[in-house]
């Protein structure tokens, strides 16, 4: 984690970094490359969205649903 806070509406959001050893995200090359991540957690932690953009494309600026690398998850309970 490279950076936490959180908005006006309570939600909490991140920046992270990491390295992919396995393979690449959807569109880029295969091997080990590294990624940049823009997190947000609902303020009533039940929903959790990220992006992630090759880090030396820089970081993601938003969450766009639209982008092929977004996620979300829904906590059940």
């Amino acid at each position: 984690m490279v950076e936490k806070w959180s908005d006006y509406e309570g939600n909490i959001w991140y920046k992270t970094m990491g390295t992919n050893l396995a393979g690449g995200l959807s569109g880029y090359r295969f091997g080990p490359f590294t990624y940049n991540e823009l997190h947000r957690v609902s303020s009533s932690g039940k929903i959790w969205e990220y992006v992630s953009k090759p880090a030396h494309l820089g970081w993601p600026t938003e969450i766009d649903p639209k982008d092929p690398e977004y996620r979300i998850y829904y906590r059940q309970k």
